[in-house]
Order: structure tokens, then C-alpha cells, then sequence
């Protein structure tokens, strides 16, 4: 089945005040690649034109959002942008703008959770309007293989804790879904404990596949997983001493390679390496990464006054917020 085309298309220029930037299917954007698009944009100007959509509510951006980031990045370093040439679509109904997104999409690598939660609710509001329309049919209208859609569909019956695994990185999109396979075996306590477990063994989704197979089967045959034969507080000091091992090889390599980084930097300081046109750069990247950094360290420092005496808590602390306040003055 296909959906009828009611909408046509026209070119033409406008202003990059004049088009909305609604919520997209891609949610994060890496500030290095918006900075290169801006610098090509610069020098030879805007080659692909932007989608839009012509609505009552004005000009909404279909595609090209990191298009429009990187011009309004120029703005913002007083280059004059004029109006920009678009591809204007009118009578698009919201679902058809949804999936003409996807299609747009279909070259892009938008983090596959994103387009999960993409997929996820445009799949809902189209079966509302055609109830007959079939998720291959869907699959094909958003050029993704059904099995693509699938596990987005999946992904998204996850409880909210566990796709955060996923968002902030701790846990590989591939796991996530494998464990839809036993939510409904489990409360989501214990799909939890089953996400964790993967995050802190780093499993590959191969891993989490067979364990999930192994699990399936032995409840089925009526036989105890592994993990059940221990008591509980055998169980608990197993995960304990995992995720202390996995705390002690990534906290310090982390932190060594943060040390390695600051050093390099303060070395371009202290022998006048930093020239005018470093700037924007230093300014963009590393700060909005030491600001993350102190906010979680904030964060991190909540917890680690339980076993920090109060003197060093109150100390650490203290740099954190001159830091901050250091960053927050330059900011503007």
C-alpha cells in the first residue's frame, strides 16, 4: 500500500528567520563537523538546498537542520548569510512530513536509537490516520528494512532508565533491543540488573544474544539460570567486585587521558601557540567539555562525600565552583 501524494513542490529562496526548526529525528549534533560545514558553507556558499514545508504556521524544516546550524553559526561570527534556496513542499499533512523526514534521512547516520524514537512515533500517528497501512508498507515509505523498523519498535518498549543506558553510551542500541526478548519474563527490576550487567561486562550484542538464548531455554525447560544457583549476597559481591574492577581500568585511563589532553592545552598556552584563529575552536569544543566535565564531577561529588572526609569534600568542591565561575564569566 501506498500513501497518495496530495502535496506538490516548489523552489525558491528565504531567510533563515523565516523557517521553524522543529524537533527533528536527529537530537544530537557534533559541534566539530556543524564547525567544518560552516567553514565549506563560507567559502562556497550553500550547495543542497533546504527542505521545507510551506503550513499554516508558516516554514517548517523538513531536512538540513545542521545546514541551518552552521549558517546561523556564521551569523553569529558576523557573516551575512541572505536568504538560502529551498525546496518548498505544500499540502504536507503532518505524517507525510514525518516520512518525508525519514526519506531525507535515509544517506544521513543519525544514532540509531534516535531514529528509533523517530520511527517509534511516526509509525503510532500514521496507523491512526491508515490503519491499513502495513509496517512494510511503512518500511518502505521511510526506506529502512523491516527489520530496521522492527527493533526500533522494540527498542522503544524499553523502559525510559534503560534507553538512557543507551543514550548516554553506556550500553550498544544491538544489546538494548536483544533484551526486549525477555521483558516480559522479567519485572523491570530485573531488566535492569540485566542491563547493568551488560554494561559493566562491555557485552557485545553476539554476548547478549546467547545469554538471552541460554536464559530463554533454561526457563522454558523449567531449569534455574546460572546466576540463580548463587544466594543473594553471593550474587551481589559477584557484581560488586565486576563493577569495582571496571571502575578501576576506565576511571583511571579516563582521567589520565583528560590530564594528557589539559597538558597539551597548557603547553600551547604558556608558549603562545594559541593564534586569533584558534579561538572559535577553543571556545566551542573544549569548554562546553570542561563545563560537562565539572557538572558531572558535581554530580559524581554528591556521592563521594560518604566516603570522602568532609574537609576534602569541602575542598574539592570549592575548585569545582571557581572553575564554573571562570567559565560562566567568559561564556558571554
Amino acid at each position: 500500500m501506498r500513501l497518495e501524494r496530495k502535496y506538490s513542490v516548489r523552489h525558491g529562496h528565504l531567510s533563515l528567520a523565516a523557517i521553524s526548526v522543529r524537533p527533528q529525528m536527529r537530537r544530537t549534533f557534533d559541534e566539530q563537523k556543524i564547525e567544518r560545514l560552516a567553514a565549506n558553507i563560507d567559502y562556497h556558499g550553500m550547495i543542497h538546498a533546504l527542505s521545507v514545508a510551506d503550513t499554516e504556521e508558516g516554514y517548517i524544516l523538513i531536512s538540513g537542520e545542521k545546514r541551518v546550524r552552521a549558517c546561523n553559526l556564521l551569523e553569529e561570527r558576523g557573516k551575512h548569510i541572505g536568504d538560502v534556496f529551498c525546496n518548498i513542499f505544500e499540502g504536507l499533512t503532518p505524517v507525510a512530513m514525518a516520512l518525508l523526514q525519514a526519506s531525507e534521512n535515509i544517506h544521513e547516520q543519525v544514532p540509531s536509537h534516535e531514529e528509533a524514537w523517530f520511527f517509534e512515533k511516526t509509525w503510532h500517528a500514521l496507523k491512526i490516520v491508515e490503519p491499513k497501512f502495513t509496517l512494510t508498507d511503512f518500511a518502505d515509505a521511510v526506506g529502512r528494512s523491516e527489520q530496521t523498523i522492527r527493533n526500533a519498535l522494540r527498542f522503544a518498549l524499553l523502559p525510559e532508565r534503560i534507553q538512557g543506558f543507551v543514550s548516554s553510551g553506556l550500553l550498544t542500541y544491538g544489546a538494548a533491543v536483544q533484551l526486549v526478548r525477555v521483558k516480559e519474563m522479567l519485572d523491570d527490576g530485573g531488566l535492569e540488573q540485566w542491563a547493568i550487567r551488560c554494561v559493566i561486562s562491555k557485552a557485545k550484542v553476539s554476548e547478549v544474544r546467547a545469554q538471552i538464548d541460554t536464559y530463554i531455554k533454561d526457563v522454558s525447560s523449567g531449569q534455574l539460570n546460572m546466576l540463580d544457583v548463587f544466594e543473594e549476597n553471593a550474587r551481589n559481591t559477584l557484581e560488586q567486585d565486576s563493577r569495582r574492577i571496571l571502575i578501576d581500568r576506565t576511571t583511571t585511563t579516563s582521567f589520565w587521558s583528560g590530564i594528557t589532553y589539559l597538558k597539551r592545552l597548557l603547553f600551547l598556552f604558556e608558549n603562545g601557540k594559541l593564534e586569533l584563529e584558534d579561538l572559535p575552536w577553543l571556545r566551542r569544543n573544549p569548554r562546553r567539555a570542561f563545563l560537562e566535565l565539572m557538572s558531572v564531577e558535581d554530580r559524581v561529588l554528591d556521592h563521594m562525600k560518604t566516603v570522602l572526609s568532609s574537609q576534602e569534600a569541602a575542598e574539592t568542591n570549592r575548585i569545582l565552583k571557581e572553575c564554573e565561575s571562570i567559565f560562566s564569566a567568559n561564556s558571554s
